[in-house]
């Protein structure tokens, strides 16, 4: 079954079923609107990011949070997984970039300050590449 979560204005993330449109679950945590949502590439977790400038982790079957992995100083406006899954680009109004480990919940880089990015894009041998 395809699956394709959509973050939303009611500070929820909606899992919908591609083929029929209907709606398989809810994650609740965020405080605000949700602007960033991204599979993991095995489908296992979805991170979002929101207005409440938090990046979260969810268990994609229990819909559960799994951590709060960080957060910017703006609003959290886009999110990538790595190819590998190892990593997840986080872009944030604050003109900020950050790369954290996924399995240390913890920032393995921060882009420049006054970086622009506006998406982002996953290449097929792992690496992130914001524009």
């Amino acid at each position: 079954m395809a699956a394709h979560p959509s973050g939303s204005a009611d500070w929820t993330v909606r899992i919908w079923e591609i083929a029929t449109g209907w709606q398989l679950g809810v994650l609740r945590g965020h405080e605000y609107r949700i602007w960033a949502v991204a599979w993991w590439p095995d489908g296992e977790r979805i991170a979002t990011g929101c207005d409440d400038r938090t990046v979260r982790v969810w268990n994609a079957d229990t819909r559960e949070e799994m951590a709060i992995v960080g957060a910017h100083q703006g609003k959290v406006t886009s999110a990538a997984w790595s190819g590998d899954g190892r990593h997840l680009l986080t872009a944030s109004v604050d003109g900020t970039a950050r790369i954290w480990s996924a399995d240390r919940t913890s920032i393995v880089y921060k882009l420049l300050r006054g970086t622009e990015c506006s998406g982002r894009s996953p290449s097929k041998n792992g690496a992130l590449t914001c524009y």
